[in-house]
């Protein structure tokens, strides 16, 4: 009984954490306008709350821990081949610019993993898993 409680309990915590970064990256991009270093950030942001509001609802079940596993691993891949991109490419390409680099850390790179996860939680929901069942939420 007392494990139960505390799973609970740690889904409510998650719950709350990813309401509160839902909250704070809306009222951010309100501020931020037509910043694109804000807007990154605030996309990242909702991303991970996101992930957290997914856990904390269908986190005990263990085909949903794998789905969102999965979709992070995506997310994880197309965000560091598109950092790589953006922080090499400017290197090769314009050898003079200082600020290069910068576009991989803080354009490509986030926007990767943003797209990444989108594409990860498209791909888990029709692609159907070996056993049968579809792989991702529906």
């Amino acid at each position: 009984m007392l494990s139960m409680s505390m799973s609970s309990l740690r889904r409510f915590a998650t719950a709350a954490l990813g309401l509160a970064a839902i909250l704070l990256a809306v009222t951010s991009m309100v501020r931020a306008g037509s910043d694109v270093f804000a807007v990154m950030i605030q996309a990242l942001l909702l991303t991970g709350a996101a992930f957290l509001l997914w856990f904390a609802a269908l986190g005990n079940q263990p085909s949903e821990r794998t789905k969102l596993a999965r979709t992070l691993q995506i997310g994880a891949v197309v965000g560091g081949i598109a950092f790589v991109a953006g922080f090499f490419g400017p290197l090769l390409f314009s050898p003079g610019s200082n600020q290069g680099p910068l576009l991989g850390i803080f354009i490509t790179g986030p926007a990767g993993f943003v797209l990444g996860c989108i594409g990860g939680l498209v791909w888990t929901s029709f692609v159907q898993s070996p056993e049968g069942e579809a792989v991702g939420v529906c």
